[in-house]
């Protein structure tokens, strides 16, 4: 399982206290319960090691839920930084394509962007939907930058705008209330 998917399709959950010997603690396999009603979420224990493994397990949500993730922190890299291109490449590998150990990611001879091509030709729609919303952030950002440094609109505030001319782009008066008494 990716990063992505381990963060929007499964969720923490604590063990009841009845479920918590280790005999009761399936290290390999899911663990469900078999009760009425809808068929229960697949559960899933920590691996032997992990700080939580006796306290807590994963849940996998139910098919058809609609989680929006909130990943905090920085976002994702963009794509179009020729300096980072490897760190693009891993970053993404990283975060989308499931994994365990780093061989996982890319093989010793592979580089970064030839292993990221092809995973990327081999992976579902919802993945190059991903790619495509991370890189679609900057490209808004540096359209939205870019039409801000362009623009030679003086904005004023009414307050302002009583004391001095508002000029447009084309340096025409747009306002102009000099309040005279």
């Amino acid at each position: 399982m990716s990063f992505f998917a381990f963060a929007i399709e499964t969720y923490e959950e604590l063990i009841p206290d009845g479920q918590r010997e280790p005999s009761t603690m399936i290290s390999t396999s899911t663990d469900t319960h078999h009760r009425r009603g809808r068929v229960p979420n697949m559960r899933s224990y920590y691996v032997i090691g992990h700080s939580r493994r006796h306290t807590h397990r994963r849940v996998l949500r139910t098919a058809g839920h609609n989680t929006l993730g909130n990943i905090v922190g920085p976002f994702l890299p963009r794509r179009d930084n020729e300096d980072q291109e490897d760190y693009y490449h891993a970053s993404m590998l990283a975060f989308l394509k499931p994994w365990r150990s780093l061989q996982h990611l890319k093989s010793a001879q592979e580089s970064w962007e030839n292993a990221f091509t092809a995973f990327i030709a081999n992976s579902p729609r919802r993945v190059r939907n991903v790619i495509a919303a991370a890189q679609y952030y900057y490209d808004s950002k540096s359209a939205a930058d870019q039409n801000r440094d362009s623009q030679d609109v003086i904005s004023c505030h009414p307050d302002v705008a009583r004391r001095q001319n508002c000029l447009d782009d084309d340096g025409d008066v747009i306002m102009n209330d000099v309040d005279e008494s």
